[in-house]
């Protein structure tokens, strides 16, 4: 996605945001709407992955951290986002709030 649009990582999945007020750890969050699951990381880790590549090609390190900061500034508006990472919490939904 757009990294310039604020919704780079959004996939159109509306059964989440129709759920945000009953969600407990009895109730469980299933998409029946048929957006694409895997869309967001995708996205974000693209979003990541472009940023170092830009990065490598600048000649020196205060260049590269200046640029690096208004990478991630662009970034930060399309967060927060319903991006999950894997690591070891299964029970709880995950957001990438900042970066």
């Amino acid at each position: 996605g757009d990294i310039t649009s604020g919704r780079a990582f959004d996939n159109g999945c509306q059964c989440f945001e129709e759920k945000r007020g009953i969600l407990n750890k009895t109730v469980q969050s299933h998409c029946m709407c048929g957006a694409p699951r895997l869309q967001p990381q995708l996205e974000f880790l693209k979003a990541l992955v472009s940023i170092g590549r830009r990065l490598a090609q600048l000649p020196d390190r205060e260049t590269k951290t200046q640029r690096l900061l208004a990478e991630l500034s662009t970034l930060n508006l399309n967060l927060p986002a319903r991006v999950w990472l894997p690591h070891r919490t299964p029970d709880f939904a995950h957001f990438v709030v900042r970066i």
